[in-house]
């Protein structure tokens, strides 16, 4: 028995040594770590209005084979974690899907690619991807009337969803629904709403949009149709001056007429100087849009008319300013909007940035186009009664001042009742002369003005 034990012994020992050398002859293979280049370049953008994805270049080669891919911005957010591949060995691009992106924002992307053996690498300089997120909105043209109807235009801004219909309210009732399903993936829609029956005064209109399989509306704009009374004219008083300005029921001519007076205080009399000018407006075919100013002037006293400036207005599809020449020289340039209103622009290569203000849903323009551009601006909390000299055909860029007073009297939708520190006192209802006027005294430049609107 001893002697058989000592050869099953032998026999057992024999085959732990050859199992041992099995697997112990060779070593695995010692591969290189991932290696990542970026291509000729490390910049991109994408309009998520035109996609949702971005192909990024990565061009990854990896001996062992890839385990995974992972983007990450700078800010920790992931935006690939990629564990299958057609060819582990070796890939050129990767799919971003940027669907969850919040907001308008540069992304720095870095890759880290991680081989089957563990062994991981990271491109040494992060990817800058800038992305546009479109945000869906609603803007309203302004609308000033002294007819009983008008037609107001409606821009929508698509944001990622697609878009199906649109409702439009005026004075609280529904009055049009506008089907946008054949629009759906338009980065930006211009639609048309004809305005009956309006009422003096504000006239509100809503308009609210509808993305595809949301019941809820997605956006919703605000406005005011303006109905406002056929003014008589616009009379300004300091104690040397009066500026008289009167508008054609057309909208076609507005005319300035600037008296000044001799002597002191006491002894007004007679003006002793006279200084018209005109404006006289060109329109499109379908008279939205101011296209042409024609600036003249004469001394009042039936000497000839001179041409003092001409001012062409250049629009884009959507009927947005685009630039405005003075003298067939560029004047207004590099216009930029913001949700349908115009957010800055450049006045001879200097740059100004527009103001708004809001109150009960209304949003309007707020600054003060004075001569030196000061940016002073008017309070605005939504009581103010509509401005009849307002031209809502006319962009509001060109600055200027007038016998001293902003032109400013033809950008502002509304009687605004305080600018800065300056006007606070409002205005009052009075009657001048037997015609209804609305008067406000105004302190401005060391002299005192008095304002009268005064109706037919």
């Amino acid at each position: 028995m001893k002697k058989v034990n000592y050869w099953l012994a032998c026999l057992f020992a024999a085959a732990l040594t050859t199992t041992f050398t099995a697997c112990s002859s060779d070593d695995d293979p010692d591969y290189n770590p991932p290696t990542i280049t970026m291509g000729s370049t490390t910049t991109g953008e994408i309009n998520l209005s035109d996609a949702l994805t971005f192909e990024l270049p990565v061009n990854i080669t990896s001996e062992a084979g890839l385990a995974s891919i992972v983007v990450k911005d700078s800010e920790g957010t992931t935006w690939l974690n990629q564990t299958s591949f057609t060819n582990p060995n070796s890939v050129s691009s990767v799919t971003l899907d940027l669907s969850n992106c919040p907001e308008t924002k540069v992304l720095l992307l870095t890759v880290t690619a991680t081989a089957n053996d563990g062994k991981v690498t990271s491109n040494t300089q992060p990817y800058s991807l800038n992305v546009y997120v479109p945000q869906l909105y609603v803007a309203l043209s302004n609308v000033s009337t002294i007819a009983n109807e008008a037609t107001m235009n409606i821009t929508i801004g698509r944001g990622l969803k697609e878009l199906e219909k649109a409702i439009v309210y005026l004075n609280g009732a529904s009055i049009k629904t506008i089907d946008l399903s054949t629009k759906s993936t338009a980065k930006k829609i211009m639609e048309s709403v004809d305005l009956t029956g309006l009422e003096n005064g504000k006239n509100p209109v809503k308009v609210e949009v509808f993305e595809k399989g949301n019941a809820a509306a997605a956006a919703t704009g605000n406005n005011e149709a303006l109905k406002v009374s056929n003014f008589y004219m616009l009379l300004i008083n300091s104690m040397q001056y009066e500026l008289e300005i009167r508008r054609s029921d057309d909208n076609k001519i507005i005319e300035f007429i600037k008296f000044a007076y001799g002597g002191t205080p006491d002894e007004m009399g007679m003006p002793v100087g006279f200084d018209v000018r005109y404006w006289y407006f060109t329109y499109n075919d379908n008279k939205k849009l101011v296209t042409q100013i024609e600036e003249t002037k004469d001394d009042g006293m039936g000497g000839p008319e001179q041409r003092i400036h001409l001012y062409k207005f250049m629009y884009n599809e959507f009927e947005e300013l685009t630039s405005v020449t003075c003298d067939d020289s560029p004047y207004v340039t590099d216009v930029v909007y913001e949700n349908g209103n115009i957010a800055s622009y450049k006045i001879n290569g200097n740059l100004y940035n527009a103001k708004y203000a809001e109150a009960n849903e209304i949003r309007t323009r707020v600054d003060c186009l004075d001569a030196t551009m000061s940016g002073t601006t008017f309070a605005f909390d939504g009581t103010e009664r509509p401005n009849p000299c307002y031209i809502a055909e006319l962009p509001a860029v060109i600055p200027g001042d007038i016998a001293g007073i902003p032109t400013q009297i033809c950008y502002s939708q509304y009687l605004f009742k305080s600018l800065g520190n300056i006007w606070t006192g409002g205005w009052v209802e009075e009657d001048f002369g037997g015609y209804p006027a609305y008067t406000a005294k105004v302190n401005r430049n060391g002299k005192e003005w008095t304002f009268n609107y005064i109706y037919k």
